[in-house]
């Protein structure tokens, strides 16, 4: 009889009687489109650092016009580096959940903010352009440091790390085999 019941629903006899086994879904659609989207948008910002990036520096050498070199490495790499960090996290959850419970949510979210913060300490920069007036005391320290470490390290690492936090944070997927 169970046999019979379960042949009419579709299902195994050991699905009726134990329930729908709870697993996390390989291959989510909303987890490819995340993986196409972060991985193009990794991919272009990867082709601008190599090759936009030294055009950039060449025009900055040539007519001493350094707004776009700056609002390219202020603005479009950091991004680019935010979505290189998502995207690793994001091909993990094709295969296995990657999605926290509540409290790891709220702490991955707060950890993105903190890690974002640098980088957003160095939008005055791109104001000091646009706007006749001096730089605040933050950005001269993330400036003034000769080797670029400061630099490198507010628009690309913390970044990178940042996209490592934020897609576990705020990607809803399926939980349940449906």
């Amino acid at each position: 009889m169970l046999e019979a019941l379960a042949g009419a629903l579709e299902m195994e006899p050991a699905e009726l009687i134990y329930g729908k086994k709870q697993e996390y879904p390989r291959f989510q659609r909303k987890a490819v489109i995340w993986v196409i989207v972060l991985g193009v948008l990794a991919l272009l910002a990867l082709l601008d650092a190599l090759i936009l990036l030294p055009l950039l520096m060449e025009l900055r050498k040539k007519t001493f016009n350094t707004l776009p070199y700056a609002v390219n490495q202020l603005t479009v790499l950091p991004l680019g580096f935010v979505a290189a960090g998502m995207l690793i996290p994001a091909v993990l959850s094709l295969r296995r959940s990657v999605e926290p419970g509540k409290r790891g949510k709220l702490a991955l979210r707060i950890a993105a903010v903190l890690l974002l913060i640098p980088w957003l300490l160095t939008m005055p920069i791109l104001l000091s352009f646009l706007l006749p007036f001096r730089l605040p005391g933050i950005a001269l320290f993330i400036l003034s440091d000769p080797t670029g470490v400061r630099l490198r390290l507010a628009v690309s690492i913390l970044p990178f790390c940042a996209g490592l936090c934020l897609y576990p944070a705020w990607a809803k997927l399926k939980q349940t085999g449906e």
